[in-house]
């Protein structure tokens, strides 16, 4: 009845009817499943039955198939339009990132860092363009206030984050802090062995890097206030901070020094050599009886007292790294 121009007298206030028409729409649509109606448009009801979607549900076909198939757990946001008014209800904010990180695979919300624009905009496109200036970051922080979010780790930081980074010294201090933990610094001068790939590695924004950590042939006054704050007793050296030169060499050679006490481990008996209780693991050991030709204490990137074993860290002219043993 519904492809008539005029159908019956109270024909379509029958919501039986709703039904039956799209019922048969999904079988002209050679719609398979439920998730097929997540393409239907305006035009494609429209040429098969204007008059319901003109008459009820505001022209909306997503409002219309809720209320035909409420059986259905329908995601809103998927269709190409959502009902009027539904982003401003922020329950279905939570609703869209509750099932998006599902769809996503993700198992911590520390996975939410690697979430981009474009894997918001691939499953609920208006949601970010109305709300939260286009920020991933700023609307996670919003939606899930109860986390304590790192803005830093963020891809996409809300608009102004690093200028304000420098009015905040609570949050420098958790940035500095952060970083000390993923970059194995355990004191203060360790930070003069950081290299950039470092940094860039964890996740630190490239910005935040060309802005503060590395205005290597300029100055480092900006991250060396950083630093003072967090380690105030600390006399840092500005010029030394963050250099080229042995930036790289440095940092790796931490790399190896955890590697080799995982390897080794400061307590319990090892298998493999049968000996117990390693607790000499150290780093930029001074030999007493290995001495350079002018009498100095030959210095090992790191070395195992107990098994009388040193690893050397080097840099080839290639500028690849290789490790000695």
């Amino acid at each position: 009845m519904w492809r008539f121009k005029q159908t019956p007298k109270g024909f379509r206030e029958n919501d039986s009817h709703h039904k039956q028409f799209f019922d048969r729409l999904g079988t002209q649509l050679e719609y398979k499943e439920m998730d097929d109606w997540y393409n239907v448009s305006q035009d494609d009801i429209y040429q098969h039955g204007k008059g319901l979607l003109h008459r009820h549900y505001r022209n909306s076909p997503s409002q219309a198939l809720q209320t035909v198939y409420p059986e259905h757990d329908w995601m809103m946001w998927r269709f190409g339009r959502t009902p009027k008014g539904f982003w401003e209800n922020d329950s279905h904010h939570k609703q869209f990132f509750d099932r998006l990180g599902t769809q996503l695979g993700y198992k911590e919300m520390d996975d939410w860092y690697n979430v981009s624009q474009d894997d918001i905009y691939q499953h609920g496109k208006g949601l970010l363009c109305h709300h939260y200036n286009r920020s991933p970051s700023q609307a996670l922080q919003m939606v899930y206030p109860e986390h304590d979010w790192m803005m830093w780790r963020f891809v996409h930081t809300p608009k102004g984050y690093w200028e304000k980074l420098q009015t905040l010294p609570g949050e420098q201090k958790r940035v500095v802090n952060w970083l000390s933990g993923k970059l194995s610094i355990r004191e203060p001068s360790d930070w003069y062995r950081i290299s950039k790939t470092d940094v860039r590695k964890h996740g630190v924004y490239i910005r935040y890097i060309r802005w503060i950590l590395f205005r290597l042939c300029r100055s480092s006054k900006i991250f060396v206030a950083m630093l003072m704050r967090v380690y105030p007793e600390h006399n840092w050296d500005g010029d030394k901070l963050l250099r080229l030169s042995v930036g790289p060499a440095r940092s790796s050679q931490r790399i190896l020094f955890e590697a080799v006490k995982e390897i080794l481990p400061n307590e319990g008996t090892d298998h493999v050599f049968c000996i117990s209780h390693f607790t000499d693991v150290k780093e930029d050991f001074k030999h007493p009886n290995l001495l350079h030709p002018s009498g100095r204490a030959m210095e090992l990137d790191v070395f195992v007292r107990r098994l009388h074993l040193a690893f050397e860290y080097q840099v080839s002219e290639s500028s690849q790294s290789v490790t000695y043993v």
